[in-house]
C-alpha cells in the first residue's frame, strides 16, 4: 500500500526509487504519470520497495499489508 500523502512522487518530487528497485517492475509496481501504484494481485510482498522508499523518505510511504 502506498500512502500518497507521504509519497515523494505523489507530492512534488520525481522519485521513482520503489519502482526501480521492484523485482516485478511493470507488473507489481506501475508508474502512472510518474507516480507509483501497486498492483496488489501481482505483488509478492517481498518488501524491497518499502525498504528502498525508507532509504530516501524518512516518512516511509509504503507499507506491506497481508491480503486476506
Amino acid at each position: 500500500m502506498i500512502d500518497v500523502a507521504r509519497c515523494l512522487a505523489w507530492g512534488s518530487s520525481a522519485c521513482r526509487v520503489c519502482y526501480l528497485r521492484c523485482p516485478l517492475r511493470d507488473e507489481a509496481i506501475l508508474l502512472d504519470e510518474g507516480r507509483p501504484t501497486i498492483v496488489a494481485s501481482v505483488c509478492d510482498g517481498c518488501g524491497i520497495c518499502a525498504q528502498a522508499c525508507r532509504a530516501v523518505n524518512d516518512l516511509g510511504a509504503i507499507q506491506i499489508i497481508e491480503m486476506r
